[in-house]
């Protein structure tokens, strides 16, 4: 059912791009981590964040160096360190 001062009122919220209708369930997101701080819309996102984008958009952010996979550059290491210690 279709609120026309609120759009869809149903449970799937219905996302547009371009002409097509897609629903937010269907649109597959990754995790980035921003290499520099990022405003979209009202918001402010912080050098360093984490965020789920749509995988469009972490194109975009990578393609101009903004950000980076967030598993890129993971801060846990491969192998154990050594205790020096001893």
């Amino acid at each position: 059912m279709k609120n026309k001062a609120f759009g869809n009122t149903g449970s799937e919220q219905l996302l547009s791009y371009g002409r097509n209708k897609v629903s937010k369930d269907a649109v597959k997101t990754v995790k980035v981590k921003l290499l520099k701080s990022h405003q979209h819309g009202q918001m402010q996102y912080s050098e360093g964040m984490e965020i789920d984008v749509p995988e469009h958009d972490a194109a975009w952010l990578k393609n101009l160096k903004i950000a980076e996979d967030a598993t890129k550059n993971s801060a846990s290491p491969s192998k154990p360190l050594e205790d020096k210690s001893a």
